[in-house]
């Protein structure tokens, strides 16, 4: 994801379900941060525990504002 490095209020979480119901945003790495010198970033994320044998998985980025 691309995001503004000066962007402090914001929290992102990535999320996973095994279907489109039941989120939870409790096992995410963050794989590697490249900065583009002009006040945006490229961060990237990935799932930590893996596809394993779940035979769907979905992922969502959750973006809220926090003053």
């Amino acid at each position: 994801m691309r995001r503004r490095t000066n962007a402090a209020d914001f929290i992102w979480t990535l999320e996973k379900a095994n279907a489109l119901q039941g989120w939870t945003g409790d096992s995410t790495a963050t794989v590697s941060t490249e900065s583009h010198n002009d006040g945006t970033e490229i961060v990237v994320l990935r799932e930590a525990d893996g596809v394993g044998g779940d035979p769907k998985k979905f992922l969502r980025l959750k973006v809220a504002y926090q003053p």
